[in-house]
């Protein structure tokens, strides 16, 4: 309590923040950055994210996250080439299904959240109906240290493959590119 006290008089300075990742938002539903910290998870959930879209490494501790009450989906995306369309698939089928079906907060990333999570991202917006410029547009405003649709990664056979795997499952999709 006295601690408290001398706070509020001003008495002792504030606690620094805790050095959480940038999360930055997207969309209503979609956060996107680099690979998170234990710290940050506390600060995810205060935001309503509660599915994790990890593109890189394992998490070493899954069960605690599911544990807190988050859906883990990862998915090991090349950081350099190309993946099969069947790859981008297994992550973009279930982000689609926690951002629109549920509504969820959602957080994509990869490791340094420059290239996959922000093509992924990218992806999902085209699947929903944006145009691929607008998408990018959309994306670089959330977080402008990304490259979504990063040719390195991305080309339009990929992109192609995505949009047949899309419609097979019964997703609506459009011409967008």
């Amino acid at each position: 309590m006295w601690d408290a006290l001398k706070r509020r008089l001003g008495l002792t300075p504030p606690q620094p923040p805790a050095k959480t990742k940038a999360m930055h938002r997207i969309t209503e539903h979609i956060w996107q950055g680099g690979y998170p910290m234990d710290e940050d998870f506390d600060a995810m959930w205060d935001v309503g994210i509660r599915w994790l879209f990890n593109l890189d490494l394992p998490y070493y501790d899954i069960q605690n996250l599911e544990n807190r009450g988050f859906h883990v989906v990862t998915e090991i995306l090349k950081d350099m080439g190309k993946d099969r369309p069947e790859r981008w698939w297994a992550v973009l089928e279930p982000l689609a299904h926690a951002d629109r079906t549920l509504g969820a907060g959602c957080y994509v990333h990869c490791n340094a959240g420059a290239s996959r999570s922000p093509t992924a991202v990218w992806l999902h917006l085209m699947l929903g109906g944006m145009t691929a410029e607008a998408a990018e547009h959309l994306v670089i405003a959330g977080n402008p240290h990304t490259c979504p649709g990063d040719p390195a990664i991305m080309d339009e056979r990929i992109i192609s493959g995505i949009r047949a795997l899309a419609q097979a499952a019964g997703r609506s999709t459009r011409d967008t590119h």
